[in-house]
């Protein structure tokens, strides 16, 4: 890493928050840094960066009988809407 630790780990910190699938395992260019307390933490910023976020809530509801899903709006099989 040419003497630059820092900045590499400032660097790499910017690359996995623009792009979490960035590979950072597995380079022979960060073997100087691997085993270093802040790697680790990179590493463990990346994963959770990579764990889906799910929230979901109503965002609202449709009380008109116009728009409620019928029989005719759904596939057979699936019985999904569409």
């Amino acid at each position: 890493m040419t003497n630059h630790y820092k900045e590499a780990i400032e660097n790499l910190k910017k690359a996995i928050l623009i792009n979490a699938d960035f590979k950072l395992e597995g380079l022979a260019d960060l073997n100087s840094i691997k085993d270093t307390k802040e790697f680790k933490s990179l590493i463990a910023l990346q994963k959770e960066w990579q764990s889906p976020v799910i929230h979901s809530e109503i965002a609202f509801t449709l009380k008109d009988e116009v728009f409620t899903p019928r029989e005719s709006s759904t596939m057979p099989d699936t019985k999904l809407f569409i």
